[in-house]
């Protein structure tokens, strides 16, 4: 038990728990009774005759509550759980203090904490604070720094989704190996030297809506960078661009398609999760950006994406085997050396071609998205468009 605070003579000996703001003494604090009995205590006024404080009955959910900022001071103190709070007066000629039971809602207003007032608790051993400026961090110790907020509720609520969660990270990486991937194809695997170049490790939360903290798997060289570090920067540049479609455009025209897929990906997500995101970067090189996407500016990023997704069309040479034809329906089926399985159509000069199947060949394809104007979800769509047979020529027509 900790240091006994006060003894009141409804509510017994009550002990200081948690201290929250202090200014010469004590101003907003929890404390506690032997039976377990919590209150949230706020310090309201000082006479020369006597002390005043606000006592609201708090349960252990409830304060875990207040700490993630899922509910304000004031709806602590104007919306207690046992529907009442204490007045408690202790006059400076008596030991003990007098408690009287009141209706919050007949607090004047200047006795409360304001409306958007919330604890900003940052002990919390699950949630440490980071308060040391990222790019001295980043300096200081070698790695490059990505700061990602997550501002949820305006900002307020620091608990999240799990899946969200998850979803976020993993796109967030997800854009940062396209982003590193210089090739044209949006299929298949990223190689894994980019994977290693520009994997992020998670090393912590901060105080903010929900932080997160990322560092680069790898320490600078001598000259500041990392292999990540270019990347970021990409990344830093997506961001600061937002919905202007024009400054868009012009970026993702000159990265791998792939891009506007993992970018999409993450914006869905957000607004999945009514969140906006802030992301500070921050490289050993002294590269530093900070950047914000409220709401609206994912959603317009989204429409922008969506209309980006529908008109774009590659073309993809592909490994494998051949495994089906339907000659009526111009319809082919290929297992690539992956073993993905891919069907479509085939294009209009393939109309008196006869195939061997099954049959191990490159093929060339078409490849389209198309989302669902109701789910957005993607659909490919692949139209086999040649044949690069290198053991044996097809029958019947040579194939252009």
């Amino acid at each position: 038990m900790e240091a006994e605070f006060i003894g009141v003579d409804l509510l017994g000996k009550l002990y200081m728990e948690e201290m929250f703001l202090f200014y010469d003494e004590p101003q907003l604090f929890t404390c506690i009774s032997k039976f377990g009995q919590r209150f949230m205590v706020l310090y309201v006024d000082y006479t020369e005759q006597a002390q005043i404080w606000l006592f609201a009955p708090l349960t252990e959910a409830r304060l875990a509550s207040a700490k993630s900022n899922r509910i304000s001071l004031y709806d602590i103190f104007t919306k207690p759980e046992d529907e009442f709070i204490w007045k408690v007066i202790k006059e400076n000629n008596s030991n003990i203090a007098k408690a009287t039971q009141i209706d919050p809602m007949g607090l004047s207003r200047d006795l409360l904490p304001t409306e958007d007032a919330f604890l900003n608790w940052k002990n919390d051993e699950m949630m440490p604070y980071i308060n040391e400026k990222i790019f001295e961090m980043a300096q200081s110790q070698r790695r490059d720094i990505l700061n990602l907020s997550l501002e949820i509720a305006d900002g307020h609520v620091r608990e999240i989704d799990c899946v969200a969660l998850g979803e976020v990270l993993s796109n967030t990486q997800n854009i940062l190996y396209s982003l590193a991937d210089k090739g044209k194809s949006a299929r298949g695997k990223i190689p894994s030297k980019i994977k290693v170049e520009n994997a992020l490790q998670v090393t912590g939360t901060y105080a903010a809506s929900f932080g997160i903290q990322l560092k680069s798997n790898e320490l600078s060289d001598l000259l500041g960078e990392t292999r990540l570090s270019d990347t970021l920067k990409l990344f830093a540049q997506l961001l600061m661009i937002k919905s202007n479609p024009v400054e868009l455009k012009s970026f993702l025209i000159t990265q791998n398609q792939r891009v506007v897929l993992k970018y999409r990906n993450l914006m869905k997500t957000l607004i999945e999760a009514d969140t906006g995101i802030k992301v500070e970067i921050a490289s050993p090189n002294k590269n530093y950006y900070d950047v914000k996407l409220s709401v609206q500016d994912v959603k317009n990023t989204l429409s922008i994406l969506d209309g980006e997704i529908n008109n774009m069309v590659t073309v993809e040479t592909i490994f494998g085997e051949i495994v089906g034809i339907h000659t009526e329906k111009k319809t082919f089926s290929f297992r690539s050396v992956d073993g993905e399985h891919i069907t479509g159509k085939l294009a209009d000069h393939f109309n008196e071609t006869t195939f061997e199947v099954p049959k191990h060949m490159e093929i060339v394809v078409e490849q389209k998205i198309q989302l669902n104007n109701l789910t957005k979800k993607e659909k490919y769509i692949y139209k086999l468009i040649k044949v690069n047979d290198s053991t044996e020529e097809l029958t019947d027509k040579d194939v252009e």
